[in-house]
């Protein structure tokens, strides 16, 4: 009787493995990288043809200028990150003085469980007591943005630079992000607080081999510099 009882469970077994087949594999957003440790640079193009736009309760905020880096250690990651600067010291644009001030915030741009060529948004690392501050002095304006998580999505699409290497475009369509209002009047008076904040815009990133670092003084900060070698490849997955 076990032995019939044994045979009947290797074949109610068999039948399982039949219907159910292989589990599909976890799906990633991953980035190819053509060197190891590699330095990210991300920027928009010279010509402003794109811009980047918080939307904070109502409050539209457009950087005509942007920029990140970050360093990486390996060829294939799901998740990287990097440290964002808005404008010349700071200041997203001219007509409208506007000053994003990261203290220590940076970006992590997490693959793992999204589909294809897509990335969440962590807000993490900000100095100790601080986080991400706008402000517009002109209306009084100040927002604060704390570290969070899962801020969806990133879509990042590979092309060719003028040289032929390839690049990535990163298409931000972020939203869900938890902001407050600490003062602020004019284009400013939206709601005191919310989770419905916004980040459009794309950044065109390129891959450099790491070269190491020199320590800068740089918008009245000082902090290691990332040195870059020659190009190398960047696509996204």
């Amino acid at each position: 009787m076990n032995g019939k009882v044994g045979a009947l469970g290797l074949v109610l077994v068999a039948l399982v493995a039949v219907c159910v087949g292989p589990l599909p594999a976890a799906q990633a957003g991953k980035l190819d990288i053509g060197a190891s440790p590699a330095v990210l640079e991300g920027s928009q193009d010279s010509l402003k043809t794109t811009q980047l736009t918080f939307n904070l309760g109502g409050a539209t905020i457009i950087c005509e200028t942007g920029s990140f880096e970050g360093t990486t250690q390996a060829t294939t990651l799901e998740d990287a990150t990097v440290t964002p600067t808005y404008g010349a010291k700071e200041d997203c644009t001219v007509i409208l003085e506007t000053k994003v001030r990261m203290n220590g915030c940076k970006y992590t741009l997490t693959g793992a469980g999204q589909a294809a060529n897509t990335f969440l948004v962590d807000i993490v690392g900000c100095t100790a007591g601080k986080q991400m501050k706008i402000e517009v002095p002109v209306y009084g304006c100040v927002y604060s943005i704390p570290e969070q998580s899962g801020i969806s999505h990133v879509v990042a699409k590979t092309g060719l630079d003028i040289g032929g290497v390839p690049d990535i475009t990163l298409e931000m369509t972020l939203t869900g992000i938890s902001y407050k209002r600490e003062s602020g009047a004019g284009i400013c008076t939206g709601p005191a607080e919310g989770a419905n904040g916004s980040l459009q815009g794309s950044t065109f990133v390129k891959a450099y081999k790491d070269a190491g670092s020199q320590q800068v003084n740089k918008h009245g900060h000082i902090y290691s510099e990332l040195l870059t070698g020659g190009q190398v490849s960047l696509s996204a997955t």
